[in-house]
């Protein structure tokens, strides 16, 4: 929906936010309107963490809780099943999300391919390995969100959105306002959120990119390292989610 809308209206300009706001000032000084880069990695990073979302949204909706799990369990056990159904409220969703995810990385990087490499930024290209990238970071974020929801329940989660997604913002946020030289410590703080990571990863991926020297040297290390730790989190997330299964097929 959101890739259908918007790329019919880059050639035009009429994406840009600043067309229709800068349209009269920019006549009146006796030039044509340009998009700024600042604006193209704005539209860039709204898009992937839309994307990301609607992929937790999502999850949320197919994610069975601990109740659907041991009705599930019950009635395969009424009717003599050894496994549940593949497509039963109570199976798994593990799969789905991560084919969701899959989709919204490509999608992303197909809006960021039409964006950055449109007649309005001659010189600046978006990589096919940036869908790799983009696709890593949409499955990583997903499949936390999914795999912490039916491995610990929406307890976890909230506990989850308050400390690991909400907390680190503010925080970078506090610390980015305090003075411009600490903002490289608050990149590494606000890392810490996986609702950074989308953002972190198209920033440090895009030739279009154009921050201060302090901060393109932080991105970078920051991406790298909480890309990795969350990597290493939804492996570790996959054992529990196994583990939490198993038990719950014993309960019944």
């Amino acid at each position: 929906l959101l890739l259908g809308n918007a790329l019919p209206l880059i050639d035009s300009g009429k994406l840009f936010p600043t067309q229709q706001l800068s349209r009269f000032s920019y006549m009146m000084r006796g030039r044509a309107w340009q998009p700024e880069s600042w604006e193209t990695i704005a539209m860039i990073l709204v898009y992937g963490l839309l994307s990301l979302l609607f992929l937790w949204v999502l999850s949320g909706i197919i994610t069975p809780n601990f109740g659907t799990q041991i009705n599930g369990w019950r009635r395969a056990n009424k009717f003599g099943r050894k496994r549940l159904p593949r497509l039963a409220d109570e199976s798994n969703s593990t799969g789905f999300v991560l084919l969701m995810a899959i989709i919204g990385g490509a999608g992303w990087f197909a809006f960021t391919h039409m964006l950055v490499e449109s007649r309005w930024f001659p010189g600046h290209f978006a990589p096919p390995s940036l869908a790799g990238y983009f696709i890593l970071a949409m499955v990583t974020c997903a499949l936390l969100h999914q795999m912490l929801l039916e491995a610990k329940g929406g307890r976890a989660v909230f506990l989850g959105i308050i400390f690991l997604l909400v907390l680190p913002l503010m925080v970078a946020s506090i610390v980015i306002g305090t003075s411009d030289r600490l903002a490289p410590i608050a990149v590494w703080i606000g890392g810490i959120s996986p609702l950074s990571l989308p953002a972190l990863c198209a920033i440090n991926h895009l030739s279009i990119s154009d921050f201060p020297m302090d901060l393109s040297r932080a991105i970078p290390g920051a991406y790298v390292f909480w890309q990795a730790i969350y990597l290493i989190t939804v492996i570790s997330l996959t054992k529990t989610l196994w583990r939490t299964r198993t038990s719950t097929k014993e309960l019944v």
